[in-house]
């Protein structure tokens, strides 16, 4: 059989989406037995943070190879458009581009790796390589990715909270929208951040609950805040010092 390759494109991604992508291509790699492949990020910074050591960039040209692309493989709203993404949920993602040398993923930003260890053809495969439902996406990019001894050290503290055993660690998880990610000015008077958090105080409450059910007496508890708003971070860590763990320095 000649060689089969997973590619990724892209034109119009920033770095969250096209890392998604990414991994999105390589576990498609995994199951169907693919080489998977990737050219330099000429125009992204993603090798400015993160080393890639498991990556052999020597060019391989599949200019004469067949070639089938899933484009608009993302989320216009609530779906994704594309009509390969069911495969991702409920079907046999090795039918994708079968009769084809490469199936080249064009500017996805639609992470499927969570349904893929719940679809009915491939779960089981998946867990036999020890991928579950809330390891898959992490352990897939720890095998693509390392970030860099700089940018390590940058987080120096808050990993070694995260690193600490005797402690619970609660994930908050908020996404604003790519118009607050994108703000260079932040408002950061009182009442601006009071409204934010009074905004988005749901996540809190939800935290505070857990926290309230799992803790034991005395235990470090410290909720580990990734959102895309700078804004949000700041009030965060204003109105919980001692629980909120987040990095201000950027």
């Amino acid at each position: 059989m000649a060689p089969r390759f997973t590619a990724v494109s892209y034109h119009q991604l920033g770095l969250s989406d096209l890392t998604s992508c990414i991994i999105t291509a390589f576990a498609f790699s995994l199951l169907t037995r693919r080489a998977f492949i990737l050219r330099p990020f000429d125009n992204m910074r993603i090798q400015d943070g993160m080393g890639m050591p498991n990556f052999d960039w020597s060019a391989i040209d599949i200019a004469n190879l067949s070639i089938i692309n899933i484009a608009h493989f993302n989320t216009g709203g609530d779906e994704p458009l594309s009509p390969y993404a069911k495969d991702f949920r409920t079907g046999n993602v090795s039918t994708i581009g079968e009769n084809f040398d490469v199936v080249n993923f064009q500017d996805c930003n639609y992470g499927a790796t969570y349904h893929l260890t719940e679809n009915p053809y491939h779960k089981s495969t998946l867990a036999r390589m020890g991928l579950r439902p809330d390891t898959i996406f992490g352990c897939l990019f720890d095998y693509l990715f390392s970030p860099l001894p700089e940018v390590l050290r940058i987080f120096e503290r808050e990993l070694a909270v995260m690193r600490d055993t005797s402690t619970l660690k609660i994930a908050i998880q908020i996404r604003t929208g790519d118009e607050a990610m994108l703000a260079r000015d932040m408002d950061d008077s009182e009442g601006a951040l009071s409204k934010l958090l009074w905004q988005h105080r749901a996540y809190f409450m939800c935290a505070h609950q857990i926290q309230m059910e799992r803790a034991v007496n005395g235990q470090k508890v410290v909720w580990l805040l990734v959102t895309d708003n700078e804004q949000l971070r700041h009030a965060a860590a204003l109105r919980f010092p001692d629980l909120v763990l987040t990095n201000l320095k950027r």
